[in-house]
Formats: structure tokens, C-alpha cells, sequence
């Protein structure tokens, strides 16, 4: 688990307080940079699994704003989600500062993430949408927004950009159907590829149920 400190103007007097914290820059906007600090607030491994994991954590000294929270869950070689968005806690009278720009392309140890927060960085990712909106209307299926696939009565794709996966072990993402009806007699889902540039030939690579249960998808 990780916390995520917007440093103002003086964010170097405050980092003092925190010597195991990194630094990193997120474009919040078209215009604005927004410094963070983060720290590395709890680490913990069981060979059991478990359902939930409580701490005890304190909070910073007053002027930080807010802290947003971010996990990530491994097992063994397997990442099973990095850096999802968990909640953010403000001190009163504090503006909520803007969430750290988390998608994008070939990031250290990740080749493609997408949590759809980001319109800007949305575009970059991928090279055509059709049948969906990137909203919260369904609720949370993983955290903030998801791509809703809504639109049945035209083709419903998403397709990234061209990538270079020679290095990818794998490919996973979290299905859903939040607070919205189940689909009934819906198509099933496929999860194709495509080895030449000009995406003329799909190759599909797992083919899901429409009924399926809300679930992390390998």
C-alpha cells in the first residue's frame, strides 16, 4: 500500500518528515504539473489467502491537503493489480487535489495500464473506440471509472495502439456489471489480437461468457 502526498511550493521542508519517500510528477491537466511524494505505508505477504487487511497509519503534519491511496497485490510472479486507486482522505478545509495521471504507455514494469480517469492519456492508448463510454454510471467495478460497453446497437470494440509486447507475461483486467442489469442473451466477449500493424487479421485469445461473474480476468 502506498500514499501519495501533493507537495506544494515548500514540499521540500515537508519531505524531511518522510526519508523513505520517492518523488514523482503526474500531468493533472493540459497546463499543470502536480508534484508527489510517496511512501511506502504497508508491505505484507501471507501464504494464506486472505479477504481484507487492516493498519494503523498516521496521518502527516497539517498542510498536505490530501492523500490519495494506491495498492498493489502480487502473487508469486503474477501482478495482480498495480497501483489501484483505493481513496483519498483530506484534511478539513483542504481542496481536493487532483489525482495522479496512473494510466499510460510502457511505464517502468508495465507496458499498458488504463484505469480511464484520464481522458488525455485515453487517447494516447487507444486507436479506436466504438459502443462504450468511459464513466461511473454502473458504479465501481475496480475503482473510478470503467469502460461501459452499453451500446449494443452498434459494434462495441476497444483497440489500443500498436504495442510492442515482446517483453508482456501477461494481460489482465477486471469485468463487471456494477450496479447495472446483467446482460441477457448479450455476445460473448472476445479478447483478440492482431500480430500485423494494420490490424487486418484478429487472432482471438480468450473468449468470455456474457453472463460472466465480476472478476480480475488473466
Amino acid at each position: 500500500m502506498t500514499a501519495l502526498y501533493s507537495i506544494s511550493e515548500n514540499g521540500g521542508e515537508r519531505s524531511s518528515v518522510h526519508d523513505a519517500s520517492n518523488r514523482l510528477q503526474s500531468t493533472a491537466s493540459d497546463s499543470d504539473d502536480v508534484n508527489y511524494m510517496c511512501n511506502i505505508i504497508l508491505s505484507h505477504s501471507s501464504k494464506r489467502p486472505i479477504k481484507q487487511l487492516g493498519f494503523t497509519w498516521m496521518a502527516p503534519p497539517r498542510g498536505y491537503g490530501c492523500v490519495t491511496f494506491i495498492a498493489t497485490a502480487v502473487v508469486g510472479d503474477k501482478v495482480l493489480f498495480k497501483d489501484r486507486y483505493i481513496t483519498e482522505l483530506c484534511e478539513a478545509g483542504a481542496s481536493v487535489s487532483p489525482r495522479p495521471v496512473l494510466s499510460g504507455l510502457y511505464q517502468t514494469g508495465v507496458i499498458l495500464r488504463e484505469d480511464f480517469e484520464s481522458l488525455e492519456s485515453s487517447r494516447n492508448i487507444w486507436s479506436k473506440t466504438s459502443g462504450l463510454e468511459f464513466s461511473k454510471i454502473c458504479g465501481h467495478i475496480a475503482t473510478g471509472k470503467s469502460a461501459v460497453f452499453c451500446q449494443s446497437s452498434v459494434r462495441r470494440e476497444l483497440v489500443t495502439t500498436v504495442l510492442n509486447t515482446t517483453s508482456a507475461a501477461s494481460l489482465q483486467f477486471t469485468l463487471g456489471t456494477g450496479i447495472c442489469a446483467k446482460p441477457f442473451n448479450d455476445s460473448d466477449i472476445l479478447v483478440e489480437y492482431s500480430a500485423d500493424s494494420s490490424c487486418s487479421s484478429w487472432n482471438t485469445l480468450k473468449q468470455i461468457r456474457s453472463d460472466f461473474k465480476t472478476s480480475d480476468c488473466p
